[in-house]
C-alpha cells in the first residue's frame, strides 16, 4: 500500500461529495472543516439523540476516530450537544428558518 493517497486529507477528512482523487488533486488541509461539523452538528439534531459509536460507525469511511472525537468536542463546546454514556443529545437551538 506504500505511495497510495490517502482517501483523508491531513486534518482527517473528506466530505462526502469529493471525487476519490480530490486529495490527491491538492485539496488543503481544513477546506471542509466547517462542511464536515456543520453536516454532523445536523445530523445529531434531526436525530434528536444517537449513540457516539453508532454514528462514528456510520462515518469511520469519511474521517479518523481523531477528528470525529474533535468535531464532538467543539459541539459540547459550543453548547449544542451534551454527552451522557455515549450517548449524544442535542441540546441546542431548533432548526433555523431559511429565507
Amino acid at each position: 500500500m506504500a505511495n497510495q493517497p490517502s482517501k483523508f486529507n491531513t486534518f482527517g477528512a473528506v466530505p462526502h461529495n469529493a471525487q476519490p482523487d480530490a486529495v490527491s488533486r491538492g485539496a488543503k488541509p481544513f477546506d471542509h472543516v466547517a462542511e464536515i461539523t456543520l453536516a454532523v452538528a445536523e445530523t445529531i439534531r434531526d436525530l434528536k439523540e444517537v449513540p457516539s459509536g453508532h454514528l462514528y460507525a456510520i462515518l469511520m469511511d469519511r474521517m479518523t476516530i481523531d477528528v470525529y472525537d474533535r468535531i464532538i468536542d467543539a459541539l459540547k463546546a459550543a453548547g449544542v450537544i451534551e454527552e451522557r454514556n455515549h450517548l449524544l443529545r442535542w441540546i441546542g437551538p431548533a432548526k433555523a428558518a431559511r429565507s
